[in-house]
């Protein structure tokens, strides 16, 4: 930056900084995480892949190319999951790719709205708003349900709740198992609501797609239920926590330490 003054150089790094976040989602995760929880992050190569692949679906989807198939994400719990699936991805989709909507459900409407309200607070938090100024329609602001101006919309609710008379781009499926209540009942709820309403929401079917991203609990949880059901529609990305023989894609064996 040879010849420039303090405040072109200034002004050169920022734009350096918002081109790297809108061009790489794993850098856009590391620079939202501390605004919401001031902690020291410990980055590891399950987050950097687990963000190259979302990247890529959502780049697919802007282009309206034709899906391979969805995506379920198995990794332990205290791994990011939620912070990348459902705050992050959401917020990074809505600056690149505005036209992509969005329903993010959990078991829970109140894990659910936890995750809505995370996506407002960085919307809204100073230094965000320092690189990227995204406004709400005023006519269309509910934590759980909002439309930007730039044509962004996201939806959040409980999985087995009433929220579905909408359709989306992409449907999340963040821990939809309760983790605390797996009776047999509770698990049949579950598959209950993907089979009968769930499954039919997306706006394009053949391009859109569904992600579901939970700690396994149960052989029939959700995710079980999924791949034993159909496993030619979904790519299965497991990360547990210990080497072991399931990993998932089996490259990444070599990164376990």
């Amino acid at each position: 930056m040879a010849g420039l003054n303090a405040k072109q150089i200034e002004v050169a790094l920022f734009l350096h900084q918002q081109e790297l976040y809108k061009r790489d989602f794993f850098e856009f995760v590391k620079f939202c995480a501390p605004l919401l929880e001031n902690t020291q992050w410990s980055w590891n190569f399950h987050h950097e892949y687990i963000c190259q692949r979302l990247q890529d679906e959502i780049l697919r989807i802007k282009r309206k190319e034709r899906r391979k198939k969805h995506l379920i994400i198995n990794v332990p719990f205290r791994s990011s999951k939620s912070l990348i699936v459902s705050i992050c991805l959401p917020l990074w989709t809505a600056i690149v790719a505005p036209e992509i909507s969005f329903i993010n459900l959990s078991y829970s409407a109140n894990l659910s709205t936890d995750h809505s309200n995370k996506v407002v607070a960085l919307i809204n938090h100073p230094e965000f708003k320092k690189f990227f100024n995204l406004e709400f329609e005023n006519n269309q602001f509910a934590k759980t349900d909002f439309k930007l101006k730039n044509g962004f919309s996201r939806l959040s609710g409980g999985v087995t709740g009433t929220v579905l008379g909408r359709g989306a781009s992409i449907i999340v499926l963040d821990d939809p198992n309760n983790t605390q209540r797996l009776s047999e009942v509770e698990r049949e709820n579950t598959i209950r609501a993907w089979r009968d309403t769930i499954s039919t929401r997306l706006n394009l079917p053949d391009v859109d797609m569904f992600i579901c991203v939970q700690q396994r609990l149960h052989f029939f949880d959700l995710s079980g239920y999924l791949i034993d059901k159909e496993p030619d529609k979904w790519e299965h990305i497991c990360l547990p926590a210990e080497l072991s023989d399931n990993i998932s894609p089996s490259f990444l064996s070599v990164k376990y330490q």
